[in-house]
């Protein structure tokens, strides 16, 4: 199996296990006492590692993705719902809380974000057929892509949550749980195989297994989940298709989140020299 990335969680499980014990038994033969190591068979609860693989999608995987998107965007405009850019152009023509700058910059980063995610989408064909500047090149238009969104989501921040029930956010969502479904897999210390995490022939029956084994709290989904959401929605939302480039954007996400909570902590400079003078 060709593997998009892979990552380990432990769980608790019963295990048997054999277990030396130290007795004193009397010596047929001499009479005396000594001390004999008998081995008992005990079911013991053990942190057991679990290896979770997401599964390189395949094109036809890729076209069904896609695919699933289209049919979901479709019936949640059918619905009513706008898609961002219905929604966008609405808020720009009518200003909503922004103001005429607040337009005009918004407006460029969606620009901006449309031609670095088209950029992406065309050198991420290629594949492994990448060479080294393309490569540094993809990895360029990801991490101001990222950073792009970043911006953007402030914006609509301003809005309220009006961008989350937006038909293409929907879609999207719809899409990212379609992926976990069929890319998300397992395999414990002993398997030949990894298998499947979520078991069933189509979207609903694996749908159904998901909530099945989240009412029953099963441990690998409960380990993994988490993870295996960041992983798949990161993966899809950037179009990086390979495990190395996908760590590096996180630790660029993780690098960002500690300098902006290091920004909210930060005594202003003003107040703190006003006090001092106080």
């Amino acid at each position: 199996m060709k593997k998009l990335y892979s990552f380990k969680v432990s769980i608790e499980e019963e295990v048997v296990k054999d277990i030396d014990k130290k007795v004193r038994r009397k010596d047929k033969e001499t009479g005396k006492m000594k001390t004999v190591v008998e081995t008992t068979q005990e079911t013991v609860k053990e942190e057991v590692p679990v290896d979770i693989i997401v599964k390189h999608p395949t094109r036809a995987v890729l076209e069904d993705g896609d695919m699933f998107y289209s049919v979901w965007l479709n019936k949640y405009i059918k619905m009513g719902l706008l898609t961002r850019a219905m929604l966008t152009k609405q808020y720009l023509d009518t200003g909503g809380q922004f103001t005429q700058e607040n337009q005009q910059e918004y407006a460029e980063l969606m620009l901006e974000a449309f031609n670095k995610q088209t950029a992406i989408g065309s050198l991420s064909a290629l594949g492994e057929d990448l060479n080294n500047e393309q490569q540094e090149r993809l990895n360029k238009y990801v991490r101001e892509l990222a950073v792009i969104r970043r911006s953007l989501t402030d914006f609509e921040l301003l809005q309220g949550s009006v961008f989350e029930h937006t038909a293409d956010n929907k879609a999207r969502n719809k899409a990212v749980m379609w992926y976990i479904l069929n890319l998300a897999y397992f395999q414990k210390e002993g398997d030949k195989e990894p298998s499947p995490l979520f078991n069933g022939v189509d979207f609903e029956s694996r749908y159904d297994d998901y909530n099945l084994k989240e009412d029953m709290e099963d441990p690998v989904m409960a380990a993994s989940l988490g993870r295996l959401t960041s992983v798949i929605t990161l993966w899809y939302m950037s179009g990086v298709n390979n495990e190395t480039d996908l760590e590096k954007l996180f630790e660029q996400m993780a690098n960002e989140e500690e300098l902006n909570s290091e920004e909210e902590i930060a005594p202003d400079e003003e107040l703190v020299a006003s006090g001092d003078e106080g």
